[in-house]
């Protein structure tokens, strides 16, 4: 019996990562509009203890002649400044902005597809009773 909740639990950990994934890939930009901008600075944030670094990406875009800066939820290994980017923004508020997130949704989706894959024959096999 334990084998089929440990299945039944990765599988239903598996689809909570298909569906984030599928809204940060196609869903979290959806009414916004796409545009290029320009990087202005990458900011490297240490965290004392870990070996993890995040960091911040501001990037320059203009929307009808007017310019706005911002800062990105996206950033990838190769973001330096002067780097144009893929950006969206809000056509009611040009200032709110989101970075592409289709790379990020796409391994959320892979990662939930393989775990949801992995879990099914975890799930069928029967319970060993012995001899």
């Amino acid at each position: 019996m334990r084998n089929i909740w440990g299945g039944i639990i990765f599988f239903i950990a598996g689809a909570l990562f298909l569906g984030i994934g599928s809204y940060v890939a196609f869903f979290s930009h959806k009414g916004y509009v796409e545009t290029t901008a320009r990087i202005t600075n990458v900011e490297r944030i240490s965290r004392p203890g870990s070996d993890d670094d995040s960091y911040r990406v501001y990037v320059e875009y203009t929307v009808d002649g007017q310019r706005y800066e911002g800062l990105s939820n996206s950033h990838s290994s190769g973001d330096v400044a002067g780097k144009k980017v893929k950006i969206y923004y809000d056509p009611e508020d040009p200032s709110r902005i989101v970075g592409d997130g289709t790379v990020l949704g796409c391994i959320f989706m892979g990662c939930g597809a393989l775990s949801m894959i992995a879990a099914v024959p975890t799930a069928r096999r029967k319970p060993y009773y012995g001899p």
